[in-house]
């Protein structure tokens, strides 16, 4: 039996130990120091019944996650580490190079985490013609966009969850902006701040649909696990708003996506892993919004074992263990919906509505989470973590699960009495359904 380390993240801890589990891997589960930004204390309670052993370390540290690592070994074999946190990634791929480990390369996450050397990269690789520009005061600014010109983006250069995303389509006082890239600052959440630089570039702004890529890389070989379609809102189009799994594209479309991904991830110097793409449908192809070193985050897992009933964790450990990728579903048997709501301004939840009206979309199979307490402020949706709440529905055909979302919609924004967000209108002409 192979003994596999998993080391504690914000997202999808306890569904990674349980497939590993699963497919008969023995688990040795590292969490973060009790108190800090890095441990879910409920969770990590729960995993530690589940594993043959559990260590605390100070996640935010090189040195003493391979100090971990090499206690570990000093009395057992380890076969591999396992991660899928974007706070941590960077840290386990340097620890997993230094011990010789399989992991996606540090090389190449160090790469992908760095937005401007990534654009950089793809230029030189001729996948991408987009100009970045580094930003680090409001003289920069300026200058960059007299070269770059409008409509143009300015956003984080490693930044995540559209936090200090600022579109610029109009002209605009320089100052003014920078103050409030400066002040949103103040705001990003202790986990992010971690990984999210004071560093910004300016990018133009591309026209076009938002859709995320899932792809397996394994001995030089990928494969495309599935296309998204990202809802974006319409107050902000700088914020995701919900998805759409599968995306019911061409299979003309499917071929130049997949092609795409492959050619970005081996540009990037990633060698093995899940990995998961955000790009602009532009009149003139494909174009790489992010690349992130992990598997697809948010509600996406959930949407893709409703669509598909597959387990995503099972299929991609395989990957990072024994670098091979395994059979995963051609077709979806549903399609699954999720959409995030917010507020238009600043306010107090009050309480949390009454919603018996939810048994009208029972056939829908809803599952509804909220992100905040009753008689907790909120502030207007700016960006992934001012969110109010979340639904999730699945369907057999998307101009169903579109007007369900939409009359769920209506029904939340009269009983919570404030106005709420709503998500770009329609079906975009490059889904086929």
């Amino acid at each position: 039996m192979k003994n596999l380390v998993v080391v504690e993240s914000h997202a999808y801890s306890k569904e990674l130990v349980q497939a590993s589990i699963s497919l008969n891997y023995s688990v040795i589960f590292i969490r973060g120091l009790k108190g800090t930004k890095f441990r879910d204390e409920s969770l990590t309670t729960e995993l530690s019944t589940l594993t043959s052993a559990t260590y605390d370390c100070d996640l935010s540290s090189e040195e003493e996650l391979n100090n971990c690592i090499n206690r570990i070994r000093s009395y057992q074999r380890v076969d591999a580490i396992l991660c899928i946190g974007e706070e941590v990634v960077e840290i386990v791929s340097k620890v997993s190079a230094h011990q010789k480990l399989p992991f996606t390369s540090d090389v190449g996450v160090g790469l992908v985490r760095n937005k401007q050397m990534l654009r950089e990269t793809l230029c030189r690789c001729g996948i991408s013609k987009i100009r970045s520009i580094s930003i680090n005061n409001e003289k920069d600014l300026s200058t960059a966009l007299d070269v770059i010109g409008l409509p143009a983006i300015l956003k984080p250069k490693r930044g995540t969850a559209s936090l200090s995303v600022f579109p610029i389509k109009d002209k605009i006082d320089t100052g003014h902006l920078w103050s409030c890239v400066l002040q949103s600052k103040k705001h990003w959440p202790g986990h992010i701040d971690h990984v999210t630089s004071g560093e910004f570039i300016l990018e133009k702004y591309l026209d076009g649909q938002l859709f995320s890529l899932e792809i397996g890389l394994a001995s030089g070989k990928t494969k495309l696990l599935t296309v998204s379609y990202r809802y974006r809102a319409e107050h902000d189009e700088s914020v995701e708003i919900g998805t759409l799994t599968p995306a019911p594209i061409s299979v003309e479309l499917w071929k130049v996506f997949s092609d795409y991904a492959s050619r970005v991830v081996h540009a990037a110097d990633l060698n093995r892993g899940v990995f998961h793409l955000e790009i602009i449908l532009t009149n003139q192809g494909p174009e790489v919004v992010e690349l992130n070193p992990r598997l697809m985050g948010g509600s996406i897992p959930l949407l893709y074992q409703r669509a598909y009933d597959f387990n995503v964790f099972e299929w991609l450990i395989p990957i990072y263990v024994e670098g091979v990728i395994p059979p995963f579903p051609q077709k979806a048997n549903s399609y699954s919906l999720s959409c995030f709501f917010g507020a238009l301004d600043d306010g107090i939840l009050k309480k949390y509505p009454d919603m018996p009206w939810l048994e009208n979309f029972k056939d829908y199979n809803p599952k509804f989470h909220w992100f905040i307490q009753p008689s907790m402020p909120f502030s207007k949706l700016q960006s992934n973590f001012s969110y109010i709440g979340r639904f999730i529905l699945t369907a057999p055909t998307v101009t169903a699960l579109l007007l369900a979302r939409d009359q769920i919609l209506l029904e939340l924004e009269v009983n919570l009495g404030f106005k709420i967000t709503r998500p770009e209108q329609g079906i975009p002409k490059c889904l086929t359904s």
